[in-house]
């Protein structure tokens, strides 16, 4: 159908064609999107809670992440993409919008791991995963998870530009592409 798909509550497992859906793909609440099929093409929002891609993923359409109306002053709703669920070797080539409007509390920073959306990888011990993605940040962005002992990593393949901070909080990557976002990298960020 064009008119696409609002998820809100609970737990939404998309495994099957979804190649005639042309609307856009919504998580609006605090529930969670399973994206287990390769085949939806169109745009996906990431508004609240959390959205699970289980598969290779690409196209042109952008994955936005967070609510851009969301006041300045305000602590916002931290959404969550995870792309733990796609296993090693994985490859996501999506652009990738953060922009959850929020970005400080009373003036100060919310640039901390814990209040921005995140982004969460698969375990370094599990394996590697690749995102050849460029990430827009409107605002700023934490890579949580990937820890490990084991080899693997994740590898940054597209360009990381926009306003905001990439926040690495922990884990392994590699970075291929230019970084031109105002605020950088904050590194080892523990809180």
């Amino acid at each position: 159908g064009t008119q696409g798909i609002l998820h809100a509550t609970g737990t939404l497992t998309l495994a099957g064609d979804l190649s005639g859906l042309s609307g856009t793909l919504s998580n609006i609440g605090t529930g969670t999107t399973a994206l287990n099929t390769n085949s939806f093409t169109g745009n996906i929002e990431l508004r609240r809670g959390t959205l699970n891609i289980g598969t290779n993923l690409s196209g042109t359409a952008p994955i936005t992440v967070g609510v851009a109306a969301n006041d300045a002053d305000l602590f916002a709703s931290v959404p969550v993409l995870s792309i733990a669920a796609a296993g090693n070797g994985a490859v996501i080539s999506r652009p990738i919008i953060i922009s959850n409007g929020a970005t400080n509390a009373a003036g100060l920073s919310l640039d901390r791991f814990s209040y921005i959306p995140q982004l969460q990888p698969l375990s370094n011990t599990t394996g590697s995963q690749t995102l050849n993605s460029d990430i827009t940040l409107l605002t700023s962005l934490n890579f949580q998870g990937g820890a490990g002992t084991g080899t693997g990593s994740t590898t940054f393949g597209g360009n990381i530009t926009g306003a905001g901070a990439f926040v690495f909080a922990n884990g392994r990557a590699t970075f291929s592409g230019s970084y031109t976002n105002d605020k950088g990298f904050i590194i080892n960020n523990t809180g």
